[in-house]
């Protein structure tokens, strides 16, 4: 039966890796495109900003939430809404054009991205034995990231035929997601129902408190933790927004734009395999994926665009 277990446990952590390629690739492009499109939208760059910031700062009260609700809901089946709430993003970006309506849309796309990265590393912990637990999350975060460095490159095609050809193959790609997203949560015994998973967060978990008690116990290694990735982030998330306009603004062609935006990216493939290879050797596998879910979680990668 062990055999039979392994080969069962190991073929869900290729299909969540395939989940995480194929979302990398619809972030990836959502990445590239979003900023583009923006500054057709918007007069200044300032604004450009501002608005982006507006939903990484509502990201900050919902996405303790968003795991809790998971837990309630089901981890693959709030992996299956998100590629759904990804798919209908694109459609609606492809649609409408106004500033206020953009602004809303953000913050949709921005809870659909949560609800798949939150409950998509949790599910990796999940099924990951602990022995492997570096190396096997370092493979999933590289085809994420693999797949993340291909978006841009999509982009740059996709936009020879306009903006609403990008989205249009965001849209198709998210559909795949959801294909294969309803294949691995297949079988599955029943969770709640999407209402009462919803009352259940907002009435009974406390989830601020507990997190925030949790956080505590982390101590020196917490603060030191939030310190580091609030760097990072802000690092990223200043490229995020400014790489897109700043080569547009050069005049580069569009598959160029692309093929610089996934320079940022690509690295981090590598980086995350040789990690997860040493956190094997080194410990603390589990606990330092743990460490790092918290904190994508929470504050650190959400005030940068301002």
């Amino acid at each position: 039966m062990r055999p039979l277990y392994r080969r069962s446990v190991y073929s869900e952590i290729h299909t969540l890796s395939l989940l995480g390629f194929l979302f990398g690739v619809v972030y990836g492009m959502f990445s590239l495109a979003l900023p583009i499109l923006s500054d057709g939208i918007f007069s200044t760059i300032g604004w450009i900003g501002i608005v982006f910031a507006i939903p990484e700062l509502f990201g900050v009260f919902a996405d303790v939430p968003i795991g809790a609700f998971a837990s309630h809901f089901g981890r693959r089946r709030a992996i299956l809404l998100s590629g759904t709430l990804l798919a209908a993003s694109a459609a609606l970006f492809m649609i409408f054009r106004s500033p206020l309506i953009f602004l809303v849309l953000l913050i949709f796309y921005e809870l659909a991205t949560q609800l798949f990265i939150i409950p998509a590393d949790a599910e990796a912990m999940a099924l990951t034995p602990n022995t492997h637990a570096g190396r096997i999350n370092g493979m999933i975060e590289g085809l994420h990231n693999f797949g993340y460095s291909l978006g841009p490159i999509a982009v740059g095609v996709a936009m020879f035929f306009g903006m609403r050809a990008v989205f249009a193959v965001i849209f198709g790609i998210s559909v795949l997601l959801v294909l294969t997203s309803v294949r691995f949560s297949s079988g599955l015994r029943p969770h709640e129902s999407f209402r009462r998973s919803f009352l259940d967060v907002l009435k009974k978990d406390h989830v601020f408190q507990k997190s925030f008690h949790e956080f505590l116990l982390l101590r020196f290694k917490g603060v030191f933790l939030v310190f580091a990735f609030f760097i990072f982030a802000f690092h990223w998330g200043f490229i995020a927004i400014a790489e897109p306009l700043y080569t547009k603004a050069l005049g580069l062609s569009e598959l160029a734009i692309g093929l610089v935006y996934a320079g940022f990216t690509l690295p981090i493939l590598f980086i995350g395999i040789i990690a997860g290879k040493f956190i094997d050797r080194n410990g603390g596998g589990q606990n330092s994926i743990g460490y790092r879910n918290f904190f994508d979680g929470n504050i650190n990668h959400r005030i940068w665009c301002i």
